[in-house]
């Protein structure tokens, strides 16, 4: 597959404050590409974008590592990063990927190269822009369990990372890191760690292209939460 350049630029990293405004329907916990995810107990549907990947390379990767690929017809390099996200780059396709099991598929055979450590499916948001997979996941613990929010995390996730507890400063909240390297992956594990009765709310930590400020339920939702370039992270809500 070969690829076309997309210039990644300015970036949000974001969790819990994209609108519900797309289309929910059945959870299906055990699929292996969902195109949801779950926000307030509810899935919502996302449009794959059978065109584009985002990837995340490994962080010894030498430019000319990442420029031999162009040898192979893999990839080429976009034209513009910020310091922030130099380690990421927006991958166009010539020709559209055969749906899910296409872009899986890619995912899988990208990730088999030593000069990436992550790449995630592309879905078009509901509200314009885009929205991808990081390999993070957050997860909130619901208030009658926080006694053993601790345990419960290592129940629930025995193989994930604990970055951060309590996390923007909301108790009970997990900032999670993963060991995947395919970003479907992640998504199906924070769909599974949502559907757990003692968990308020999970979702990956999705890098997204959006429009903030233009819905008023998620305004004031005291659990939305946006995360920056640098990482530190603010309450959107009221």
């Amino acid at each position: 597959m070969k690829f076309a350049p997309i210039i990644l630029s300015t970036i949000l990293l974001l969790v819990a404050a994209i609108p519900t405004t797309a289309a929910t329907g059945n959870v299906e916990a055990n699929s292996s590409t969902p195109d949801y995810y779950i926000y307030q107990g509810e899935p919502v549907r996302m449009q794959l974008d059978p065109g584009r990947l985002l990837v995340r390379y490994a962080p010894d990767a030498t430019e000319l590592e990442r420029s031999g690929l162009l040898a192979k017809g893999a990839i080429n390099l976009a034209a513009e990063v910020t310091a922030e996200t130099a380690h990421w780059q927006m991958l166009g396709t010539e020709t559209p990927m055969n749906g899910a099991v296409g872009v899986n598929g890619t995912i899988n055979e990208l990730t088999a190269l030593p000069q990436v450590a992550f790449v995630s499916p592309v879905f078009n948001a509901p509200y314009g822009g885009w929205v991808t997979m990081t390999p993070e996941i957050l997860i909130r613990i619901k208030p009658d369990y926080l006694a053993e929010a601790d345990a419960i995390i290592a129940e629930l996730a025995p193989g994930l990372e604990i970055v951060s507890r309590n996390f923007a400063n909301l108790p009970g909240t997990y900032y999670l890191r993963t060991t995947s390297r395919n970003g479907y992956d992640v998504l199906a594990q924070a769909n599974e760690l949502s559907l757990d009765p003692r968990v308020k709310w999970a979702e990956p930590d999705m890098m997204a292209q959006v429009l903030l400020g233009d819905d008023e339920t998620d305004r004031h939702d005291p659990d939305a939460l946006v995360i920056n370039d640098d990482n530190s992270a603010i309450s959107s809500g009221g």
